[in-house]
């Protein structure tokens, strides 16, 4: 897992925490990728033929950078307990774009219409609960507004519903076709263990050893406190950028003169040193 900080080493975390300001970074970092996601969407050529193209991919791309902006400004939830739950999310949505991204037509509409299937799926089930709890849905607004949503891509009795993956792939094989099996093994595999509350998470995170030397060292639960580190708000950048980049070199656009990630990695770079001078 990437640039994680080992168990042990909590009292260091600790003292970077309480001693750094790492507000400014975050609003300046929020800032930055709001200008160069701009320039991205501005300086992309679209034909309104492929329109979905755009739609999609530019969507999972602001999509990215929500979940990052977010979770940037939650500096509480930068621990090993939460973070990679988020960063999972950003991982497994890179991988989405990376797979759209080598058919970005075809695989572009199987991704719309898979979405509009699902809620065409979650409006029935709402439906269904309601009669079970003699609740009339002909006014429902939920209903309603969902399906109003769906007609406007197309009419709701010609959308199919996929049970399945969207993609019809696993993620292991999308993350291959993309070529970014590597990022798949050493990212989203790993963080899916916290994502899924895996043993190998819970049992580094959630118990402990009993000090009662009578219970022949038997695990009992533990309420993990966490310590929030800095290096899962820099993977989430980092993440973020890798899809930017991604969508760049697919279209052949001009980067920004001011890459968001690289100057918040140069920042971090010069407070963790100032720390350590001051120290």
């Amino acid at each position: 897992m990437e640039s994680i900080i080992q168990i042990g080493a909590m009292e260091d975390v600790n003292r970077e925490r309480k001693s750094m300001n790492f507000e400014p970074l975050i609003l300046e970092y929020s800032k930055n990728i709001e200008s160069e996601f701009k320039h991205l969407w501005n300086s992309w050529e679209i034909d309104m033929n492929e329109k979905e193209i755009y739609e999609v991919i530019s969507g999972l791309v602001a999509r990215q950078i929500t979940m990052a902006k977010q979770f940037s400004f939650c500096i509480s939830g930068w621990t090993g307990d939460f973070a990679p739950i988020i960063l999972r999310s950003l991982a497994d949505n890179f991988i989405n774009i990376a797979w759209i991204l080598k058919s970005p037509l075809e695989r572009s509409r199987k991704f719309i219409y898979y979405g509009l299937g699902r809620e065409k799926l979650n409006i029935e089930h709402r439906r269904i609960q309601m009669e079970e709890d003699g609740i009339d849905t002909e006014n429902d607004p939920m209903i309603e507004v969902s399906t109003q949503w769906i007609n406007f891509h197309q009419y709701e009795f010609l959308t199919d519903v996929n049970v399945g993956s969207w993609s019809e792939k696993s993620i292991y094989k999308m993350a291959e076709e993309a070529d970014c099996k590597g990022f798949y093994n050493y990212v989203y595999q790993p963080f899916s263990n916290a994502a899924h509350s895996a043993w190998n998470h819970v049992g580094k995170y959630n118990v402990e050893i009993s000090e009662n030397p009578l219970h022949n060292n038997l695990l009992i639960p533990r309420v993990n406190e966490g310590e929030p580190h800095y290096d899962y708000f820099e993977l989430a950048a980092k993440y973020v950028e890798k899809a930017i980049s991604a969508v760049h070199i697919k279209f052949d656009i001009d980067r920004y003169d001011q890459n968001a990630y690289k100057l918040l990695k140069e920042q971090i770079d010069k407070l963790i040193n100032a720390f350590y001078e001051e120290e």
